[in-house]
């Protein structure tokens, strides 16, 4: 077993057997090759850099040399804390779903489709966030005064 998953391990011998069997279900899904893959994949220099490169301004102009630079950064540092989100992954997944939520999730996941689809799923919702980033930009300017306003109230 895992170190990262320790913990979540560990619940199992101190919760009612429901729980447990939600507890051994959701370690189950978080260890499923896809949802291993997708994280690799959320995680990489490439994705991160991506990411990283959505968020800053619009007219900020980065080489794709330096936006894999700080890629890179970025994903040395989030495999630091991997194991720890893992943990919350797992502790989570046994909070909110339920025997039959996971079991739907394993299977899924399990088939090629389901595989195939959660590795799209980050270089999709990258792809999406990047569109929508400057009319995302344009939005938080509008209402920037407004949430300023609440926060001196």
């Amino acid at each position: 077993m895992k170190p990262q998953f320790l913990a979540a391990a560990i619940a199992l011998f101190t919760v009612p057997a429901f729980a447990q069997d939600t507890n051994e279900l959701a370690i189950q899904y978080v260890e499923l090759p896809a949802v291993q893959n997708m994280m690799t994949e959320m995680f990489s220099p490439t994705s991160m850099g991506n990411q990283m490169a959505a968020s800053f301004p619009a007219g900020l102009n980065l080489s794709d040399e330096k936006i894999l630079q700080i890629g890179e950064v970025m994903s040395q540092a989030m495999s630091d804390i991997r194991p720890a989100m893992e943990t919350q992954m797992i502790l989570g997944s046994a909070e909110f779903f339920s025997v039959d939520e996971l079991q739907a999730l394993i299977d899924f996941y399990s088939s090629e489709a389901g595989a195939s689809i959660l590795l799209k799923m980050t270089p999709f919702m990258a792809h999406v966030l990047g569109e929508l980033q400057p009319q995302m930009q344009a939005m938080q300017l509008r209402v920037q005064p407004e949430i300023i306003a609440i926060v001196q109230e």
